[in-house]
């Protein structure tokens, strides 16, 4: 799966924006059925996962069970008529190719920045590290910035954003963050920018 991800040839862009979609959503509902059970396995009996007061009744028991099942019969048509679409909209677009692009690591596109599903995996799975102990070092001995007025960082391969996010939370520098990673404004809701790094480029 993380080679055809990667290999262009083998999963176009579109299905890809498809299939990753569907784990998302898919990621979450397995959330909501493990707090289900878990209540079920304390309390004796199932209760909504988002958190509606439930008072123990059979007829409540069953209803939160059934509205589970209910997703997963919407997720399962939706994330099959949306991979479904995408076939279409790839078919009109182009004949598939047969010509295979070098094998590289699982998580790198061509130009070394994380593929698409990398980065959602780290982002739904919460696996964005942050170094604290190196952005205190470098505010305090390195930038030292001015309390008149903020300084302006920019972090460039920024993955999640989360380095920026830390630094914009202190008030001390206004930082902004940019990735190479294909869809990188999307997954982050603009918290981070998409900017091609091997490409000369103007960012104000």
């Amino acid at each position: 799966m993380a080679l055809s991800v990667d290999q262009h040839p083998c999963m176009k862009a579109v299905v890809r924006d498809a299939v990753l979609g569907g784990i998302e959503t898919w990621k979450q509902m397995q959330v909501d059925l493990l707090a289900l059970q878990w209540h079920g396995l304390a309390f004796g009996f199932y209760a909504d996962p988002e958190g509606m007061d439930s008072a123990g009744t059979a007829e409540e028991s069953f209803i939160a069970g059934t509205y589970w099942l209910t997703k997963l019969q919407d997720w399962t048509q939706n994330y099959t008529g949306e991979v479904y679409q995408a076939m279409v909209t790839l078919e009109g677009q182009e004949e598939f190719s047969s010509t295979a692009g070098p094998i590289r690591l699982h998580h790198q596109d061509e130009h070394g920045s994380f593929v698409t599903y990398e980065f959602l995996r780290r982002k739904v799975f919460k696996q964005w590290a942050i170094d604290k102990g190196l952005l205190r070092g470098l505010l305090r001995h390195v930038w030292q910035p001015s309390l008149d007025e903020p300084m302006a960082i920019g972090d460039f391969g920024a993955g999640g954003g989360h380095y920026s996010k830390w630094l914009n939370e202190t008030g001390l520098v206004e930082a902004f963050a940019f990735d190479g990673t294909h869809q990188a404004a999307e997954l982050t809701d603009g918290l981070v920018q998409e900017v091609n790094l091997v490409q000369e480029l103007t960012l104000f």
